[in-house]
């Protein structure tokens, strides 16, 4: 299901499906130096980051959550999009964390 579109680019829910896109933007150390410190996703790790996403999307009623961008010219991945509350304070939706990768 598509959460936002633009012109360009396609936000769409996360699928357990999406692992693999996932993990191959995981596997480069320059995309998970601001993440982890460059230290690369395995499978599991990103299958139980899905796991989390989509809890979190339904705590939230889909307000909140972690989004595939797709570009619409190509049909190709190019990243996520992230739009949450801050993880110091999980609680407070007034304290918004974004992020892209």
């Amino acid at each position: 299901m598509s959460y936002l579109e633009t012109e360009r680019i396609v936000l769409r829910d996360i699928t357990s499906a999406d692992a693999t896109l996932l993990l191959e933007l995981d596997s480069d150390p320059d995309v998970m130096t601001c993440l982890t410190n460059g230290k690369p996703s395995t499978l599991a790790e990103t299958n139980a980051a899905i796991i989390r996403i989509k809890d979190l999307a339904q705590k939230h009623n889909n307000q909140f959550g972690v989004w595939i961008a797709i570009e619409k010219s190509s049909g190709s991945f190019i990243g996520w999009f992230l739009f949450r509350p801050c993880i110091k304070f999980p609680d407070d939706i007034k304290t918004i964390e974004i992020g892209t990768a």
